[in-house]
């Protein structure tokens, strides 16, 4: 039996917490010293890739008047090269193939901003951050490594920030012919588009708490965002995009947290929830009443108290999961 079947077998027979730790102990399901030392070498590994990258940068941009622009590409280009060599002669899961995709995937980035240091391409810049998302997904999928999904994660939802903010909110604030409609879109897509990288972790067994967490929170972020927007100026076909991506946010968040046993992936949830039902208050107390006083204490009032009504739920919730653990 493995630590999952034990957590599965441990919730559905509601065994008490004395109980799951007799069990663990008789099965031998707790972490020993050589798993926690291959944990450590894993984050050491992580912290590794990331400051050799970063010195790689640094170490161009500290010669940036050194090298003409040919040896610039060229440095960089002889890096990314030996990375993806890296990759193929060494192939994840060994520890060189990982660290050979996450430079090769760091690397494009880098080779972007150097082309548009030197050329002007006429591209905005979410399309450079959307490229390089793209290039860069195949040593996404090629590596094992939580590290190098999470950079595509994250260069995809600066792309799609920018994106959102090119119909955005300049426009809005300047009450072009728009208005707020493809401000709305723009942010539905990215919360749907945080779904699909969502689920393709999963389905791909990229199941580290920390990294589904992140296009989870990057969607909640962009629906709370939506929700500010639609509450003002929203029409109806705002207010439905809206609400289908944030429920569906709320429903991936509880079957994460379910299968997973974790109460992060709620937590996140909770905050969007608080933040979203804000929002719609502030809204219908603007028209409402004049009075600033009134509405400020009562929303004070209502994010407090609803704050720690989620929280006890929220914590009973951790508890219950950690007997399962």
């Amino acid at each position: 039996m493995d630590r999952q079947q034990f957590i599965e077998l441990a919730h559905s027979q509601a065994w008490s917490p004395q109980e799951i730790s007799r069990a663990a102990e008789l099965l031998d399901l707790r972490p020993d010293i050589a798993q926690w030392w291959r944990f450590a070498l894993s984050l050491l590994r992580g912290v590794g890739s990331g400051l050799l990258a970063a010195g790689i940068v640094c170490f161009v941009a500290a010669n940036w008047q050194d090298f003409g622009i040919w040896g610039r590409f060229a440095l960089l280009q002889l890096v990314f090269a030996s990375a993806a060599l890296l990759a193929w002669w060494r192939p994840p899961p060994d520890v060189f193939g990982e660290t050979g995709c996450f430079l090769a995937a760091f690397l494009i980035g880098c080779l972007f901003a150097l082309f548009g240091q030197h050329y002007q391409t006429g591209a905005d810049v979410h399309e450079l951050f959307f490229s390089w998302a793209l290039i860069a997904l195949p040593f996404a999928f090629a590596s094992k490594s939580g590290a190098t999904a999470a950079l595509i994660v994250v260069v995809l939802n600066i792309g799609l920030a920018l994106w959102a903010s090119v119909f955005g909110f300049e426009r809005v604030v300047a009450n072009l012919i728009w208005g707020f409609q493809r401000p709305q879109v723009a942010l539905s897509v990215a919360v749907l588009a945080n779904l699909a990288a969502l689920a393709m972790l999963w389905f791909r067994g990229q199941r580290q708490h920390w990294l589904l967490a992140l296009p989870l929170l990057a969607g909640t972020v962009f629906s709370c965002v939506a929700c500010a927007l639609t509450a003002w100026e929203g029409s109806i076909t705002a207010w439905l995009m809206f609400a289908l991506g944030f429920v569906a946010l709320l429903t991936a968040a509880r079957a994460l947290s379910r299968h997973l046993r974790n109460v992060l992936p709620e937590t996140i949830a909770a905050a969007g929830l608080i933040a979203v039902t804000t929002i719609l208050w502030v809204r219908i107390l603007y028209d409402a009443i004049d009075d600033a006083i009134l509405p400020s204490l009562f929303i004070a009032i209502w994010i407090g108290g609803f704050a720690a009504f989620l929280g006890s739920k929220l914590l009973a919730r951790h508890r219950s999961y950690g007997a399962a653990r």
